[in-house]
This record gives C-alpha cells, structure tokens and sequence, in this order.
C-alpha cells in the first residue's frame, strides 16, 4: 500500500518523486484445521446419558478441552450447556492403553439424540472452533474403551446422606507401585469379611447390576492420586478415571469397599477379549461370534437392502418355474408338425428325392378316456372277427 506519508523527494537531479510502497503479511506453517478435534463420537448411549469419545491433539503445549450440549429444537427456555475446563486427568478412560479420551453425560432431560453435542480444545490461551460429536458406535476392528453409560436416572446427586468417606491412607497398598497402573475402588455389598472376587467380573455398577454380582468398581484412581488424596468421597456423582462413582441407593447402608491394585496384565484379563471374524494365516475363515451377534453390528440399511435382495431372487426363482411349468402345459394337446426326407428310385439309373410331411398330434387321456378307447378298440376287433 501507499501512504502519503511515505512519499520522499528522489535524490536525483530530475527531481521527481519517487513513491516508497511499504506492505505487511501473516505467513502460518498450520494446517487448516489444525487443533480441531478429530474423531469425535457418541460411541454409545442410553435414555438419558451420553458416552463421548475423541482424540486427543497431539501437540506439546498444555491442551484444556470442553465440551457442549445443545436441544435440536432450541428454544429460549432451553439453554447451551458448557462444562467446564476439561483436562488429560479429568477425561481419561477406564482401559489400559486406550488413546481417546473418554466423557459421559449423564441426567440428560431429554434423550441423547435430542441433543447436538460438541467439543473443542484450547491450545496456548487461545479456544478453536467447535467439533461436532458424530455418531458411530465401535466397530469390528476396534477396541471399545468408552464409559458405560448409565441404564435409567442417577438419583441423590449431590445429598450427603448417601455418600460415604474412604480413608484411603489406611488401606493397604503393596510397597512396589512400578508395576502398577491403576488403583479400583471396589464397593462390595456383601456383608462377609472372606468373600472373594471374581477379577473376570469387575465392572461398573450398571453392568454388575445387569449380571447381579454384588461388587462393582465405583473409581479408578492413579498411584499418584491415591498417595495424594487422604479421603475419598463415595457416592458423589462424578467420573473418576472412566467410571461413574454412583450414589448409594441406601443412606442407612455402609458397604465394605476394597483397594485393589491393577497391572496391566490383571487389566487385559479383567478387559473381556474382543472377539473378531476374519481369515487366518492358513486360510481358513473363523468368527467367535454367532449369527445374530454379527447381525447386530450390521447398519439398519444394509439389512433392508440384502432382505429386498433375497426377496428378489426369490420371486425371479418363482418367476421362472411358473414360466417352464406354463410352457410345459402349453405344448400339452397340440399339433406337431415334423418333416421326413427320403430318396426312392423310379429307374436303375437315377433316384428321386421325396420329401414327406406328416402331423404328429400329442394329446393327454384321463383313465376315463383311456378305458372308452379300450372297449372301442374290442368292440371293433370283435365285429372284424365276425
């Protein structure tokens, strides 16, 4: 650009002026969209919660994620919900090795699909654009490691009565914490100091609810966090490492609860294996799934379409038999014309070709006919006789 301020006397002896233009730009090494967030999806969900899961931005700077919540049918009685400033430690996921980053919605007054939810990241003081949350549930070639949501409404949210104190400090914890990933806050409704646990069957409570197992994992807290933290809050409705720390049904109810350690080995036999179908080195195909089990992860449209496709062939099938049957009825008691061709000779010397039609007529009797035909045929051998 050119401003008049800019404008020098030319130090030459013509003595014109000269106009000096002076310009600015911003160069970025960015890729458009380069802290948005990727990946971004409901992996599952129920009447009134939400289970979200996206990836993380690879990036050295300190990242703070939020996500939104927003009616589909906004009205000025329905407002956005924003959580706060998330960060890494508060959206972590409940399996070992898992690279998304997990966050549940939970008491939602409408059902989740009511609902457009999005997310977004801060990086360097400085918020991006909104992501929006798509959604698609795990697929076949993916390792779920989202937080079960819960199956109906959590009630006593925030009343004390039905939160107990953990004294973390007194429970007994092993003296090598190398190996160890992850300390779970088991709650055991069983009143027996010597009952013993199933580690194949440590779930959350909405899944050890479903299955009827009387201990649940309510937390998963990290080595740090358990030598940091004297008291541990139970019942206070929030997520702790992947799992919902439930309020207790009862207020009058104090259960036994149990700090166990978890290693990665333990967490991949707790983990149920993922089971797959596919091909294998020699070339034979194997599923450990049933029928109906691979059914349920196939789209609603893909079943519509393969059932119009069978449907299809079955009434071409249908189509096709019911032509060769007409066609054979057809033919049944008509003419049938045939040609024969035959030399004869009218001299030593020399032949004659002849050529003969004839009519063949095919015709179908029922027994009736066929015993009139008999006795006509006797009657008439008879009179030849006489």
């Amino acid at each position: 650009m050119t401003a008049a301020e800019n404008e020098k006397a030319a130090r030459v002896k013509w003595g014109k002026t000269s106009k000096i233009k002076s310009t600015w730009a911003v160069f970025s090494t960015l890729v458009q969209g380069e802290y948005s967030i990727a990946e971004a999806r409901v992996a599952s969900e129920s009447d009134l919660a939400a289970s979200i899961v996206f990836q993380p931005l690879n990036v050295v700077a300190n990242v703070i994620y939020q996500l939104r919540y927003t009616p589909i049918d906004q009205t000025s009685d329905d407002p956005i919900i924003e959580t706060r400033e998330l960060r890494d430690d508060d959206l972590r996921c409940p399996k070992f090795g898992c690279e998304w980053k997990c966050f549940l919605f939970f008491n939602l007054k409408r059902r989740p699909r009511d609902y457009t939810f999005a997310v977004r990241a801060k990086v360097d003081g400085v918020w991006n654009k909104w992501s929006p949350v798509q959604r698609r549930q795990w697929n076949l070639l993916e390792r779920p490691c989202s937080i079960n949501p819960p199956s109906s409404f959590v009630d006593h949210i925030g009343n004390g009565e039905h939160q107990r104190i953990l004294d973390l400090k007194s429970a007994k914890k092993p003296d090598d914490l190398q190996d160890v990933w992850r300390f779970l806050v088991v709650i055991d409704s069983r009143q027996s100091n010597i009952a013993t646990m199933d580690l194949t069957k440590l779930a959350d409570k909405a899944t050890a609810d479903f299955d009827h197992i009387p201990y649940y994992i309510t937390a998963s807290l990290t080595p740090e966090e358990v030598d940091t933290v004297e008291e541990f809050r139970l019942g206070d409705g929030k997520v702790h490492g992947g799992y919902l720390n439930y309020p207790l049904d009862d207020a009058s109810f104090n259960p036994q609860y149990t700090l166990i350690p978890m290693s990665q080995q333990e967490n991949e036999i707790m983990e149920p294996r993922l089971r797959s179908c596919g091909f294998t080195e020699q070339g034979i195909f194997e599923c450990d799934m049933g029928m109906f089990e691979v059914l349920s992860y196939i789209p609603d449209w893909a079943k519509a379409a393969l059932a119009l496709m069978i449907a299809l062939l079955v009434a071409f099938c249908c189509l096709g038999a019911l032509c060769c049957v007409w066609k054979s009825r057809k033919n049944q008691g008509k003419t049938r014309e045939s040609s024969l061709l035959y030399y004869r000779s009218s001299s030593p010397h020399h032949s004659v070709a002849t050529h003969e039609y004839r009519r063949v007529e095919q015709r179908d009797f029922s027994l009736a006919d066929t015993e009139s035909r008999r006795l006509f045929r006797l009657a008439d051998y008879a009179e030849e006789k006489l």
